[in-house]
């Protein structure tokens, strides 16, 4: 597909923001992708969020001779603030986004500016497939990629979880959208982009590409490394955030009630987790749903309210001898449940 090809009076200005936090041996090659489309962009807004590794210092010689690279710096904020701040100040009629760290393909912004101009469900964003690779550019053949399903409305099955594949790099939509949704919710610090999309997905049409149009980069110092336990809390706790302002819709979504249990049966038979903090989320669900379906809801989800107290009991009393359990685990590297299963399946096959 050729910009010539495209239909009359289809070409439209685009920005493409790019939050920067000490990315300094990434950030050169994320912006010379936007450079190299071939779709012509109006505005490479990079935000610096107070980097301290020199990066700011790096874009600012690198592309000092290219007007359509702009670096704007403020004081550090976080993430949701940086491309907020990269929102105000565009002015094209599109809007895209792209993280420091990661790499378009040259094609990207061709492919979904078409998409916008000829799709029937006529989008008002338009997301695309990717890739992954390590922090040194080489494929990551070992990470299963999500690749996208969700077009049209898509707000109901959006509830559920991010199924916005190819995270924020993938996303392009239209500026005048933000006076109707709003921007990056700031007092998220996890899942911010799940709640843009939700607002976007009650307001407007989605659609994508199925090319990897986006390289995404693996590497030890991005936001979505770490525990995987400690994700799942901080996920938890977002999900209570964010489907609290969609109180009624997620009421009625049978699948994000799934989602809801699935994810709390996980933390319950965590043995990091202090029982304080999961009853702590397990209170807040329960008044968030104690107008819409104060019994059934609840019930469904985690047992009838007279059993909760013993559950309580249960896991706190659990508690340091599970603990206890996973550091002799851990020093002497002895395994209860696979020593379990070994003599369960022992015994099961002399039989």
């Amino acid at each position: 597909m050729n910009v010539e090809l495209l239909p009359a009076g289809s070409i439209r200005s685009v920005d493409v923001v790019i939050p920067l936090y000490n990315t300094k041996d990434f950030i050169l090659e994320a912006i010379q992708s936007i450079l190299d489309q071939t779709y012509p962009v109006n505005a490479v807004l990079v935000v610096d969020d107070g980097s301290k590794d020199g990066s700011p210092e790096l874009v600012e010689q690198s592309f000092a001779d290219d007007p359509r690279v702009r670096l704007l710096r403020k004081p550090h904020s976080g993430l949701s603030d940086t491309r907020n701040h990269g929102c105000r100040q565009a002015t094209a009629e599109y809007i895209a986004f792209l993280d420091s760290d990661d790499v378009w393909e040259p094609h990207k912004l061709e492919m979904q500016m078409a998409l916008f101009a000829t799709s029937p469900l006529r989008p008002g964003v338009v997301y695309c497939n990717y890739s992954a690779m390590t922090a040194d550019g080489s494929p990551l053949e070992t990470e299963r990629i999500i690749a996208p399903t969700l077009r049209g409305q898509i707000f109901d099955p959006l509830l559920s979880g991010n199924y916005i594949s190819g995270s924020a790099s993938a996303v392009v939509l239209k500026r005048e959208l933000l006076k109707q949704v709003g921007l990056f919710d700031t007092s998220l610090k996890f899942a911010e982009d799940w709640d843009f999309w939700l607002r976007l997905a009650h307001a407007t049409t989605f659609d994508f590409a199925d090319q990897p149009l986006v390289r995404l980069r693996r590497h030890p110092n991005q936001m979505q490394t770490g525990h995987t336990l400690t994700r799942l809390i901080r996920q938890v706790e977002a999900q209570i955030v964010i489907w609290g302002k969609w109180q009624e819709a997620v009421a009625r979504n049978v699948n994000a009630q799934v989602v809801i249990k699935e994810n709390l049966n996980c933390l319950t038979t965590a043995s990091d987790i202090a029982p304080w903090r999961l009853f702590a989320c397990l209170r807040e669900i329960e008044a968030m749903y104690a107008r819409v379906r104060p019994y059934t809801f609840a019930t469904r989800l985690y047992g009838p309210p007279f059993l909760r107290p013993l559950r309580l009991c249960i896991t706190m009393l659990t508690y340091p001898i599970k603990r206890h359990i996973r550091k002799l685990a851990i020093k002497t590297g002895f395994r209860p449940l696979q020593f379990l299963r070994t003599a369960r399946a022992f015994f099961t096959a002399a039989r």
